[in-house]
């Protein structure tokens, strides 16, 4: 949540030194994040920024993650009604009100930290800090606390069940027009519930590479459907492993090589796939296909640039043609219905655009 709101930085107050710490640290490093481990009061405040925001999480509080973004616009102290929030830990800060566990401040109140006795407890003083600099007290419903969406002291099946919502909520959008990209989002999802933190995070990119390699030596003997089919499902695992690498915020570089490479490798097979016949014009086809997929990807919010995003759906429609009789064929064919398409959308905004100049000067 903290790297979903943007913190530059992020401070963890613990008793002491765990390996678990340890090895989040060493993996939020590598993903370009500054994380530090603050053992102490004074260690805590030397780490907090001098200017900017500071944004807490009181100890074993998971909020709900869309009213956090809400309330994160401006300076704030979370709140529930305290005959709600007392009974079950959460601390009172007025007859009316209960510190919800979380709050935004200027990071300059934390200099108060130096009048005050080295072994105060950081969490509860910076909560005072925050209310005697008037940072305003938002209230939240009740009934997020009821439902499980803003929790404290959880049980293992209350996180399993707010990492599941968490996971599903990060899902990003694909449409109809890519049901490979879609099916592979969602698979995706769900394979890293399992793998994110252990040795098999890498393993959906590294079978795509295996597929991958696997196709190349189908498609050499000559048994081109089968490579097709290899090559769809070489990139719905790498999509899969470039979702687990969106969720734990690590470079994706590795699934976009990938991609290319798949795309490479599919106009290599359309290729050495069609009759020596058509002479040159098996090497127009193969680049003419791969360069109107590039122009086709550019072309923002269209079913066409869905479509070409969608290398999986696209090699499992040339396995079926080459099943059917030449997949070199059906490869023609796609590049012209996608050169046509191109076309159309051109001229389409082009008279829309004249369209538009003609009223303009009219007025």
């Amino acid at each position: 949540m903290a790297i979903a709101l943007q913190c530059q930085r992020i401070v963890c107050f613990a008793s002491g030194s765990h390996g678990t710490l340890q090895k989040l640290a060493d993996r939020l490093h590598a993903s370009q994040v500054d994380f530090v481990v603050a053992l102490s009061t004074p260690d805590l405040v030397s780490k907090l920024p001098i200017d900017g925001e500071l944004l807490l999480f009181e100890e074993a509080v998971f909020p709900e993650e869309r009213l956090l973004e809400e309330l994160s616009h401006s300076p704030f102290v979370a709140a529930v009604n305290s005959e709600v929030g007392v009974p079950i830990g959460y601390e009172r800060i007025d007859p009316q009100w209960a510190w919800a566990g979380v709050l935004m401040a200027p990071s300059a109140i934390a200099r108060s930290f130096v009048n005050l006795p080295s072994d105060v407890a950081p969490v509860p003083t910076l909560l005072r800090l925050a209310l005697q600099n008037r940072v305003p007290i938002k209230p939240i419903d009740s009934a997020l606390i009821d439902c499980g969406y803003w929790m404290r002291e959880s049980t293992a099946v209350d996180l399993r069940d707010k990492e599941k919502r968490w996971l599903t909520s990060q899902a990003r959008e694909t449409d109809i027009w890519a049901p490979c990209l879609f099916m592979a989002e969602r698979v995706g999802l769900r394979l890293a519930r399992d793998v994110i933190s252990t040795r098999y995070e890498r393993g959906p990119t590294l079978v795509c590479a295996i597929l991958l390699v696997l196709a190349c030596a189908l498609g050499s003997i000559g048994w081109f459907a089968t490579a097709f089919a290899t090559i769809a499902l070489a990139f719905i695992s790498g999509r899969c492993g470039e979702t687990i690498a969106h969720l734990t915020n690590q470079d994706d570089r590795g699934f976009r090589f990938l991609s290319s490479a798949a795309e490479i490798v599919i106009c290599g097979l359309i290729f050495l796939s069609a009759p020596m016949i058509y002479g040159f014009t098996r090497v127009f086809v193969s680049l003419m296909l791969f360069a109107v997929l590039i122009l086709a990807k550019a072309k923002a919010q269209t079913p066409i640039s869905s479509l070409a995003r969608d290398t999986a759906l696209l090699a499992i429609t040339l396995s079926l043609g080459q099943l059917a009789g030449s997949s070199f064929v059906v490869a023609a064919i796609l590049c012209g219905i996608v050169t046509a398409n191109l076309i159309w959308i051109e001229y389409r905004g082009s008279h829309a655009n004249h369209h538009s100049e003609r009223n303009d000067a009219t007025r």
